[in-house]
């Protein structure tokens, strides 16, 4: 089993108006990968507010970056070719 070691999420801010990415980049025993990242849901479903510890592996985040969403699939690459999934969420428009 792998521990998380250091959460990444990245931002765009373009036209005024916050957009988490869909990826996050996760550091852990096995090494660094793209992680699924939903801002909204990381407390999961059954869980209360009063439950939130931002130190819970599966909660924090240690790490916020701006930069444009247009970039995140070659970010998360770490190089020229796409390593990843891909957008998880559709967007419509910027």
């Amino acid at each position: 089993m792998s521990t998380i070691l250091r959460r990444d999420v990245f931002y765009d801010d373009t036209g005024g108006y916050i957009r988490f990415w869909d990826w996050a980049l996760c550091t852990t025993t096995l090494g660094t990968m793209a992680e699924p990242f939903f801002p909204n849901d990381r407390l999961g479903i059954q869980a209360q507010i009063s439950e939130y510890d931002p130190t819970e592996e599966m909660s924090r985040m240690d790490g916020i970056r701006a930069s444009s969403v247009d970039k995140q699939l070659l970010t998360l690459s770490g190089g020229q070719h796409q390593l990843h999934g891909g957008p998880l969420m559709p967007r419509v428009g910027r």
